[in-house]
């Protein structure tokens, strides 16, 4: 789990989460007289603190809840785009230029279209 994941959200009305994270956070440190040691790197010290400051909020919080975003293509418009791809992979020549340059300005038009109908919602 990455700490970047775990982002802690405490709402103000939201008091004995609150309270219950300070509370676990203060014995965690209590915990870990290790970090005052002199003769440890200050990166070992800040990835250890780190580390402590996610594990609590992982416990107390939970991960965060994520929204789907919604389709900006069709699925027609990402078979052309396919195409489109393969055209291009073949070698240069008149005739897979010409295939690459009408199927280029179906699919400007395709997305154009599909960006249209995304952003009208």
């Amino acid at each position: 789990k990455q700490w970047y994941q775990r982002r802690v959200a405490i709402t103000a009305g939201d008091r004995s989460k609150s309270n219950e994270y300070s509370n676990k956070i203060a014995e965690k440190f209590n915990n870990c007289q290790d970090l005052h040691s002199e003769n440890r790197l200050l990166e070992d010290k800040w990835k250890e603190l780190k580390e402590a400051i996610c594990d609590v909020s992982f416990d107390v919080i939970g991960e965060r809840s994520r929204k789907k975003k919604a389709e900006h293509l069709s699925k027609e418009n990402k078979e052309v785009l396919r195409e489109r791809g393969e055209i291009k992979k073949l070698p240069s020549t008149d005739d897979n230029r010409l295939k690459y340059s009408r199927i280029n300005g179906l699919v400007r038009q395709s997305c154009k279209k599909d960006n249209n109908s995304w952003a009208a919602r």
